[in-house]
Order: C-alpha cells, then structure tokens, then sequence
C-alpha cells in the first residue's frame, strides 16, 4: 500500500493497524494494513522522507502471476452450525405447537393487526403486542411453488411437494412452510388448506410436518 500524509514520528502513536519495523541501516518502515486506507491497491511500506515501496495503487505495474499458470480449484463445504435461544415469545409460540397442537398469534393494540408467527412489537405502530390470540389450524394459501427435482440434502418430502405462503384463520399475515398431499393442478391461491402435525413433536416449526388442501369429513 502507499501511504500518505503526516504520520506520527513515534511508533507509539500508531493506531493499532499501524505499525513500524528496523531496516538495514537502522531506518524506521511505516506500515499499514488495508482497512487503513479503503480503496488502495494493498500492503505496501512508507519510508521516512515519504519514500514508498510495494504495490502501486491498483495493482498497476504488476504482472499477473496467473499467466501461464494452471488454475487449480479447491472444492470444500463450510458448514456453521448454531444454536440461540427463541425468547420469550418465540418459547411461548413452540411450546403451544409442541404440546397443544396450536397456533398463536399476537395482537398489536394500535393497528390491530394479528401477526402469526407472533412478534413482541408491531413494525408499523412499534407498539408492545402483549395480546396473545389463539388461531386456527386451517387457513389460505397465498402463494406457492411445487418441487419436482429431488435433492439429497434439502428435500424433506418425497416429490412431488411444495412451499406455500399460508395466512391462518384468525391471522392478519402469512407464513412460509411445506405442501404435501396435493394432485396435479390443485394447488391454486386462495385454496383452503389445514396443517398436518407431527406425531412425535420437540418445540419446532418442524413439528407441524406440512399443509395440505383442506379435506372435509362428511
């Protein structure tokens, strides 16, 4: 990197992405790392008397050190696994799915608005929604896609299935989650659908396993 400016003769004034080193002939070297300055070319030393050697600004000047040379490529996977607590409403919320089989939602006390999955605060009043509401296990399909394509890791159902924007009864907003159980051509917004729970349940979105077109019992 260039360096320019006035910088500080003592290495003690030097922020911490600062620093300085002896050459030969017991001359002091200023240098820096990149988040000193935004927008050069790279590393690079300041000598006293603004002398300056390293990358020039932008990389002109430089060969490409690719040329000639093979490519090689490195292919990895990175994976970040994490945990965090749901908080208070978000405990509330798993725990009725978990062990009642029910959906809540909270009201805000400006707008009125029934938000599912609930939230502490409405976005638009930023009002405290301390009202819970208990919703129905039924609701509308807003929007969908259909999956025909199976993918070892991130397929959950056989194929056919879908993900679908569902608005519960009682509920002001959607949510997205899985479709399953639905024949070809069926899926359509506005169609009425019900949720279909798990049968061994742990405290997760999960334990509802999917929605499929409402099916009334004669």
């Amino acid at each position: 990197m260039e360096c320019s400016g006035n910088w500080p003769e003592k290495p003690g004034l030097f922020p911490r992405a600062l620093g300085t080193e002896e050459v030969a002939g017991g001359n002091s070297v200023y240098w820096t790392a990149n988040a000193a300055r935004p927008g050069t070319g790279g590393g690079g030393m300041t000598f006293p008397g603004g002398r300056s050697r390293g990358r020039k600004r932008g990389g002109e000047g430089m060969e490409d050190w690719r040329k000639g040379q093979e490519i090689v490529v490195m292919e990895g996977r990175i994976k970040v696994p994490y945990r965090w607590a749901a908080g208070e409403v978000g405990t509330r919320y798993l725990q009725a799915l978990r062990d009642e089989r029910k959906f809540l939602g909270t009201r805000c006390p400006g707008c009125g608005t029934v938000y599912h999955p609930p939230r502490r605060h409405c976005p638009d009043c930023v009002r405290e929604c301390a009202e819970w509401v208990e919703l129905g296990d039924r609701g509308t399909l807003l929007a969908y896609t259909v999956v025909h394509r199976h993918h070892p890791q991130l397929s959950p159902l056989p194929l056919p299935f879908g993900y679908g924007i569902v608005k519960l009864e009682g509920a002001d907003t959607g949510f997205l989650h899985l479709l399953y159980e639905f024949g070809e051509g069926e899926l359509e917004a506005g169609l009425p659908v019900e949720a279909v729970f798990a049968e061994e349940r742990e405290g997760s979105v999960l334990d509802v396993r999917y929605f499929r077109p409402l099916r009334e019992v004669g």
